[in-house]
């Protein structure tokens, strides 16, 4: 199982190292090895980046072309003994990106909360727990080929609401049109985690690489399912992130924690409230 494999250079050579030890190669990929998020419904039929010689081994800017490169190297040395697995955005308990972390946290606080977009647009996440179950049945039943990991397509009234179902908080939820966040700077991912709105034509211009589109939280994961890849309730995610978040609170300063802070929801808020 190569779990942290970043660079071409070093798949291949642990990929060729253990050719003649190993009968299957696991190689955990990413959809962002996906050309765009720029379809909804997109299978592992959707293009990957496609390959380049002169692309430099910089993972902060080819992350995703560099994970496709890397998924053609163990098809190459590997062929039907391997499995490439695309995981969608991983969350879960000891998610120190704390991606969900602060939508379970944010909620639980209770209050005002400033919903991002609108609550038709689409939210998708994998638990960690599920794909390292599946992990193990796949190197026991040598699964072989390419998956998108990824959850349901749930809404986000339905993300939402479902998180405020596992808390005793009092919650609103004021819903913020996207366009409004991006005049004012808000940024998907550090300002607003895990969320895109479903367009293809939305987002600051520094941003490099897939970070949304209409596609980006509905890729079709029926494949992985019908391969034994199981998902388990929102409500458990959600229940388990905020029990392990609680747990560990005091290794998480303020400024390691995405999202919102309390000062810039508040004056948000404000602001969409009181335009003209």
């Amino acid at each position: 199982i190569d779990n942290s494999g970043y660079y071409p250079s070093h798949v291949r050579a642990s990929a060729e190292a253990l050719r003649g030890s190993v009968d299957h190669y696991i190689f955990t990929s990413t959809i962002d090895a996906y050309r765009d998020f720029n379809t909804v419904g997109m299978d592992e039929s959707y293009p990957l980046h496609p390959p380049s010689s002169t692309r430099p081994e910089d993972p902060s800017r080819f992350y995703g072309p560099l994970k496709a490169d890397c998924e053609r190297i163990v098809r190459d040395v590997y062929g039907g003994s391997s499995t490439q697995i695309r995981p969608g955005w991983i969350a879960g308990p000891g998610d120190n990106n704390h991606l969900l972390t602060y939508w379970c946290v944010r909620i639980d606080r209770g209050g005002e909360v400033l919903a991002p977009g609108e609550p038709e647009d689409s939210m998708q996440v994998t638990d960690v727990r599920d794909l390292a179950a599946w992990y193990v049945q796949i190197a026991e039943e040598r699964i072989a080929g390419a998956y998108s990991a990824v959850g349901p397509v749930w809404s986000w009234a339905e993300t939402l609401h479902g998180i405020r179902a596992i808390t005793a908080a009092d919650v609103s939820f004021t819903w913020v049109d996207a366009d409004f966040l991006l005049e004012r700077d808000q940024k998907p991912w550090t300002d607003i985690p895990l969320w895109w709105p479903a367009r293809n034509d939305w987002g600051p211009r520094s941003f490099g690489g897939n970070i949304g589109g209409e596609g980006a939280f509905a890729i079709d994961g029926s494949l992985a399912w019908a391969n034994g890849f199981a998902r388990r309730p929102l409500a458990d995610t959600a229940r388990s992130t905020l029990d392990w978040y609680w747990e560990t609170y005091d290794d998480w300063p303020e400024e390691r924690r995405p999202g919102f802070s309390a000062a810039v929801e508040r004056r948000l808020l404000e602001e969409w409230k009181a335009r003209g």
